[in-house]
């Protein structure tokens, strides 16, 4: 049973380079956001996407040099994320958050 006023919502993953572990692209049918994933491996396809030079928040996300077994994450925002987002180095995977309409929840 659904709570009254909540309903489903229907993902599209997109694999941009066509393998699972590549460039992600995901939309939420019904909202304008964009949301990617990224290895730091396609940092650099990543960040040559229109998509990426717009409004957006962005979380990078590694292991923690000084506790090992441990991970740091760091949450920013921009009027342009690929000219805002720090480099990444190593092995840090990058997770990107783009609203172009909107910040905010999905369910909003």
């Amino acid at each position: 049973m659904q709570a009254q006023g909540s309903f489903g919502r229907t993902i599209q993953l997109f694999l941009v380079d066509g393998k699972p572990t590549g460039l992600r692209k995901a939309t939420i049918h019904g909202w304008t956001g964009l949301f990617f994933v990224s290895g730091a491996f396609a940092f650099g396809d990543l960040t040559a996407r229109d998509e990426v030079d717009r409004t957006g928040i962005y979380i990078l996300s590694g292991p923690d040099p000084e506790k090992t077994g441990a991970t740091r994450t760091y949450i920013g925002s921009g009027n342009s994320v690929a000219e805002r987002t720090p480099l990444c180095h190593g092995s840090c995977p990058l997770l990107y958050f783009s609203s172009i309409s909107q910040v905010g929840g999905i369910g909003q």
